[in-house]
């Protein structure tokens, strides 16, 4: 008799143990995704970063292009003006 409760006790106890080896086995797996969804989230971070830095650099480049351009466009336009100017100023002379 004392042999079936030992034996019980000792069934008991590597159930006990299976468990908790599962659960510790199931923490691990857990943390070790958060693990790799964490360094996944952070490297895909980087990367929205890492692009957003270089269409903010090609935005800069194209404003700059543009600004340029742009500054042409007034000189143009400003020498049309003067050059108006002065026809309006001769037609008035005349």
């Amino acid at each position: 008799m004392d042999s079936v409760v030992e034996d019980f006790f000792a069934e008991a106890d590597e159930i006990v143990q299976s468990a908790n080896q599962r659960k510790e086995e199931l923490i691990h797996k857990k943390l070790m995704k958060e693990k790799y969804f964490e360094t996944r989230y952070a490297t895909i971070q980087r990367y929205f970063l890492h692009l957003s830095c270089i269409s903010k650099k090609k935005f800069l480049i194209e404003l700059l292009e543009k600004l340029r351009s742009l500054n042409s466009i007034l000189q143009i336009l400003h020498v049309i003006t003067i050059r108006s100017l002065k026809i309006t100023s001769y037609s008035y002379v005349e």
